[in-house]
């Protein structure tokens, strides 16, 4: 199997999850403005696991009725899906 074939691409789509405390992308192309995170909090998934946050920014989201735009996004990559 090649190598690419094995590599998942960041999800396209955002899922609404009402009991998440912020917004969490694992993909920078989902920020259109984003700046580097230097402190040490993580974002901790059911699991107890903490994930290492490496930016925060804003995302711009189209859907076929609005526009939105976040604040205060996490950059998450080792997240698995994009949180609003």
């Amino acid at each position: 199997m090649a190598m690419s074939a094995m590599i998942a691409s960041p999800p396209s789509y955002w899922l609404t999850d009402s009991g998440s405390s912020h917004h969490v992308t694992p993909d920078t192309a989902s920020l259109n403005y984003d700046i580097p995170y230097n402190g040490t909090e993580q974002l901790f998934v059911g699991v107890g696991k903490g994930l290492c946050i490496s930016h925060t920014g804003h995302a711009l989201i189209h859907t076929s009725n609005a526009t939105f735009l976040p604040n205060d996004v996490l950059l998450v990559p080792k997240a698995s899906h994009n949180l609003l």
